[in-house]
């Protein structure tokens, strides 16, 4: 029992300390910023000087004649130059969000996304932090 208790209050205290430090960081500065793009627009490359969090990326559905929807996906396509073969899966519109964010990439990191039968518009939020 006693134990239990102090396994309970370490991750207790884990967690508040951890929500803290994360708290700390997108409270210093930083600017939200929500950007729309498309298939064919999805590369992006951090300024310099700046630091992005990535907070969500998501697309809206695509309906085939009939009102069957397709399965609408966001895909991590290259960081750099270097592609995926099958990149992670960042947005898969009936599971939602699968990888964990914020994704921090650092300043001249540039990166594509493949964005799969969306109605045609995706959005990603991120914050924007002076280096």
């Amino acid at each position: 029992m006693k134990s239990t208790i102090t396994l309970l209050s370490t991750l207790f205290f884990l967690f508040i300390s951890t929500s803290d430090i994360i708290a700390q960081n997108y409270n210093s500065n930083g600017n939200a910023q929500l950007v729309e793009f498309t298939p064919t627009n999805a590369k992006f490359t951090v300024p310099a000087s700046k630091t992005w969090y990535i907070t969500n990326v998501f697309c809206e559905r695509n309906y085939q004649s009939g009102g069957e929807e397709k399965d609408a996906a966001i895909i991590l396509k290259s960081i750099n130059d270097v592609e995926f073969e099958k990149g992670p899966v960042l947005f898969y519109w009936n599971l939602g969000n699968l990888m964990n964010f914020p994704i921090v990439l650092k300043e001249g990191t540039s990166f594509e996304f493949t964005v799969k039968n969306s109605g045609g518009k995706a959005i990603m939020t991120y914050i924007e932090y002076d280096n």
